[in-house]
């Protein structure tokens, strides 16, 4: 009985460093990734005016979160009167180029692009791989 009770324990220990050391290399990937992505953006800024606001690993949810923030009033509004399917449509004309070097330090993590204005959200779509 103490024999399971010690084996139990070592399996326990052992899965959860196990555990952490994959959240350590997946939040290495992501950043990695979002220095990349952030190396794009410089070369490739948004069209219209918009800025890139930030750049962020979200290694909780496995994802590198970019925001934009939508510059101009008429965008705004324009966005605000579209139909939710075109407004994921527009978010993904965002989405950075994909990459070999971009796709290999993604990993099995995925780009999300906000756009935002006004300081909230108009909306926020995952970009293909």
């Amino acid at each position: 009985m103490k024999f399971r009770k010690t084996l139990f324990s070592i399996a326990t220990a052992f899965s959860v460093m196990l555990g952490l050391s994959a959240c350590g290399d997946n939040a290495a990937e992501l950043e990695k990734a979002a220095n990349i992505i952030a190396q794009h953006y410089d070369k490739n800024p948004p069209k219209r005016g918009w800025r890139v606001l930030s750049i962020e690993p979200v290694a909780q949810d496995n994802k590198v979160l970019v925001q934009i923030l939508v510059t101009q009033h008429q965008d705004v509004d324009k966005l605000k009167s579209l139909s939710r399917m075109d407004q994921l449509a527009v978010a993904k004309l965002y989405c950075p180029m994909s990459f070999d070097e971009l796709n290999t330090a993604l990993g099995s993590n995925r780009i999300w692009v906000e756009l935002r204005a006004n300081n909230s959200t108009l909306t926020t779509s995952i970009c293909a791989k």
